[in-house]
């Protein structure tokens, strides 16, 4: 029987070590994410990003319009006309890009008069977005409600013939036999309806001239276009 003092050493005496286990490959991984975790996020939010600016660049994914259209006045077109419009522009143009239809976008830039701050942070905002439509000369056809005071503003759209910036609206007959509809918009709380036709008339139609390398897609097509709109004008 082992003594006291045999006994004492040893439980003095260190214990042996256990080898470390080797993880697995799955407990290799979920180690590794918890550390690298945050990278990881940073990275696919960085991807999601380059993607989507990759796709908008390339045009992936998106409804490329044959003609557009900008329209600059104190007060928004109803939705009514506005869809109206571009389905009955569209019924003149030609399928441009290939895909099979026919695509009139109409861009809508509101300056306000109004002095309420809503009003005024809606018309900064659509400012902004104008000079980006002319800054990479998106829309050809501009429709105005004073055409006299956008040349002097901005200097780009073409003359014509006899030397106007723009044509009257009224004047040419394919313009006023466009079928716009009707329209139905709440107004303080009451329903008030009109004609696309009566909202368009006082208007005036307009194009741009690009004098730079950079050009208006599908120039010779919005020529004819314009050709289109403006015959029998008077």
């Amino acid at each position: 029987m082992a003594s006291e003092y045999i006994k004492w050493q040893l439980s003095q005496m260190p214990e042996e070590e256990e080898a470390p286990r080797e993880l697995t490959r799955a407990e290799k991984w979920k180690n590794w994410l918890y550390y690298h975790k945050w990278h990881m996020a940073i990275f696919v939010i960085a991807a999601v990003i380059a993607a989507d600016l990759l796709m908008g660049a390339l045009g992936i994914g998106q409804v490329r319009p044959d003609y557009q259209a900008a329209y600059v006045g104190d007060k928004v077109l109803p939705a009514d006309t506005a869809a109206a419009l571009e389905q009955a522009l569209a019924a003149y143009g030609e399928d441009c890009n290939g895909d099979g239809r026919v695509t009139f976008t109409l861009h809508q830039y509101v300056k306000s008069s109004e002095a309420s701050p809503e009003s005024a942070s809606y018309a900064t905002a659509s400012q902004v977005r104008l000079m980006a439509d002319l800054g990479e000369c998106e829309s050809y056809f501009f429709i105005l409600e004073d055409p006299n005071k956008f040349q002097k503003d901005y200097d780009i759209l073409e003359k014509t013939r006899d030397g106007q910036t723009a044509v009257s609206w009224e004047t040419c007959p394919v313009l006023i036999s466009l079928d716009l509809g009707t329209y139905t918009e709440i107004v303080g709380g009451n329903e008030l309806t009109g004609s696309g036709r009566e909202i368009l008339s006082p208007l005036y139609l307009a194009r741009r001239t690009c004098t730079d390398e950079r050009a208006v897609r599908y120039r010779e097509e919005c020529d004819r276009l314009w050709d289109r709109l403006t015959e029998g004008r008077r």
